[in-house]
């Protein structure tokens, strides 16, 4: 049990989706990587917190990146916790049908489909995991929320069918 434990930690492992394994992807030395975590982490709560309390439009999309969020944090984030993401990505589908701002509903759109290319992608060539796709395509989905949440309008919001 203590290996099974220590190879779902290990952020090498092509499996891990981490911001910790992305900074170990992007050539951070380990003694940098609790650092990078702690910035990029914080800079996106910091980030989600401001959008919810400067522009109360959008509660479900500011929830929605936090759970993006919580996927991404903890060292723990093998491939297989992503499925985490269905809420976030059920609110990218509606704001791409049903936004009436035309640059979110294209920003909605975009992730989706790189979601929709890549995602198989991922299963069926593992080597590219080592590259962190899953993640980057994760960050892509928290940003979009992020602009979602910034652009409603704080009277109407988005609002799922």
């Amino acid at each position: 049990a203590n290996d099974l434990y220590h190879q779902v930690l290990d952020i090498s492992r092509r499996r891990n989706q981490s911001l910790e394994a992305l900074g170990l992807s992007l050539g951070l030395a380990e003694t940098q990587l609790r650092t990078w975590l702690v910035v990029t982490g914080s800079a996106m709560f910091i980030a989600m917190v401001w959008v919810s309390r400067h522009r109360p439009g959008d509660g479900l999309a500011i929830a929605c990146g936090f759970v993006v969020w919580a996927v991404l944090v903890p060292p723990v984030s093998e491939s297989h916790y992503f499925g985490l993401l269905l809420l976030p990505i059920t609110m990218l589908v509606a704001a791409s049908a049903g936004e009436t701002d035309q640059t979110t509903r294209k920003l909605a759109m975009a992730v989706l489909v790189i979601f929709a290319c890549l995602g198989p992608y991922i299963s069926i060539f593992k080597d590219i995991q080592e590259y962190r796709v899953l993640c980057w395509m994760s960050l892509a989905a928290w940003g979009a929320l992020l602009v979602l949440a910034f652009r409603a309008r704080p009277a109407s919001g988005l609002c799922i069918p």
